[in-house]
């Protein structure tokens, strides 16, 4: 994410040497043209399940950031005020508190205006033949007061075709 003042947000992941599991952070950049450097970073993301979380992606909108991760048995999402610290993960979920059904691959974010979209692949699709499920791909709002996603707003947004999508 590119601050206003030309500051960057970029959300990496990282596993220490001799960790079990991998954890997410994001770093303040700075860029001058030619040079990126490091400033600062935000608090370690972890979860001690499968191999940690992974493959994070960022996105601001509305005046919040927020933060979507891959995990092996499910997606999580984590919400910021400042890009730096963020909210304990939480497991994708439907409105209602029913699993999103998003595993062990990307999702990643569509900020128009102030509306808030997640770009995902996930379980009981009809798409049992499709290695990890990962097509086809699916877009939907989130609703931002809750961390959860909007079941009526779900739309195809790649077919399923044989290809396989998930790792967008």
């Amino acid at each position: 994410v590119d601050l206003e003042n030309g500051d960057i947000l970029l959300p990496i992941y990282f596993k220490a040497k001799g960790d079990k599991y991998y954890r997410v952070t994001v770093l303040r950049c700075s860029f001058d043209g030619s040079t990126l450097r490091y400033v600062e970073q935000g608090n370690d993301l972890a979860l001690e399940s499968g191999r940690g979380v992974y493959e994070p992606s960022l996105v601001h909108c509305a005046g919040k950031f927020y933060l979507t991760l891959r995990n092996d048995t499910a997606g999580y999402v984590c919400v910021s005020d400042d890009g730096l610290h963020f909210s304990e993960p939480k497991k994708w979920c439907w409105g209602d508190g029913s699993d999103l059904g998003n595993y062990n691959t990307q999702q990643h974010w569509v900020a128009h205006r102030d509306d808030l979209y997640l770009v995902y692949t996930r379980r009981g699709a009809n798409n049992d033949h499709v290695f990890r499920h990962r097509a086809p791909l699916f877009m939907a709002e989130v609703d931002k007061a809750t961390l959860t996603v909007k079941r009526d707003t779900e739309r195809v947004l790649v077919p399923e075709r044989g290809a396989r999508l998930g790792n967008f």
